[in-house]
């Protein structure tokens, strides 16, 4: 199995305290977590924050998932997130450039 991307779509009031928290994340799991890549956006359209997460893999992001930091932010981002969160997960069958 190739590639494999997260999205998850959720609002909130309070994006600097998400954006410290997932700084303070990548610092926790530096050298353990298994993500290649994250994208912090707003969708214009919904006024939804979206955060979107690369893997090499499922089994690559379910093996992040189990991390005990992922957990926590999971429980802490339920605190400031007013509506969702939901996800997609991509299986990437193809990239172009």
């Amino acid at each position: 199995m190739g590639e494999f991307i997260q999205i998850m779509r959720f609002r909130t009031d309070d994006l600097e305290t998400l954006k410290k928290q997932s700084d303070q994340y990548r610092e926790d799991t530096a050298g353990r977590s298994t993500y290649t890549s994250e994208i912090l956006g707003r969708d214009l359209d919904t006024g939804e924050t979206v955060l979107m997460v690369r893997f090499p893999s499922k089994e690559a992001a379910d093996a992040n998932n189990e991390l005990p930091e992922t957990q926590a932010l999971a429980a802490q981002m339920a605190t400031y997130v007013t509506e969702g969160p939901s996800f997609a997960n991509i299986e990437v069958i193809e990239t172009n450039p």
